[in-house]
């Protein structure tokens, strides 16, 4: 990244940042709201690290708004998965604890909703996530810059750097 601001950083922070980063950037481009994205949330992970977190405040309600359930379950789910793809791609790659929301989860949920054409589904979500985080990744950087500056981003900064005027 030459001279970003994630080269001194902390490996764990960068592949933290990369990871929420990448979910809050799906989570705009699919209509999903969120209040807030930090990079502390003051929850300890397997290692003894702080983990981050996107603030949906009040999920339940906005979710509520989203007529097809299924459609909304599938879009967390390409949420999900955009955040461990951008984590991947990070300068540091996958460095967070396994046991988090991760590919097992996402897999669990594909196949739970559609348990005979599971492997098909997951395929589609896993491409939907892909062209997210190729068509973002700029988006994504800047997130991921701004977290690692700040800690914490409001979704009104999120829209602005990916040029959306709306929520």
């Amino acid at each position: 990244m030459g001279d970003s601001v994630t080269d001194s950083a902390d490996p764990m922070r960068t592949a933290i940042a990369y990871h929420q980063a990448g979910v809050v950037v799906a989570a705009t481009f699919l209509g999903i709201p969120f209040e807030s994205v930090s990079l502390d949330d003051g929850t300890m992970m397997g290692d003894g690290r702080m983990s981050g977190l996107v603030d949906f405040g009040d999920l339940a309600k906005a979710l509520g708004e989203h007529r097809d359930s299924i459609r909304t379950m599938r879009s967390m789910l390409v949420m999900n998965r955009a955040g461990v793809l951008s984590e991947e791609r990070s300068p540091v790659g996958k460095l967070t604890d396994p046991s988090a929301l991760n590919n097992d989860w996402f897999f669990k949920m594909v196949f739970a909703m559609y348990p005979e054409t599971g492997k098909r589904h997951a395929a589609d979500l896993n491409r939907q996530a892909l062209r997210l985080v190729d068509r973002y990744q700029r988006a994504i950087a800047l997130v991921v810059e701004g977290m690692m500056t700040k800690g914490t981003m409001s979704a009104a900064e999120v829209r602005k750097i990916m040029g959306v005027d709306k929520p």
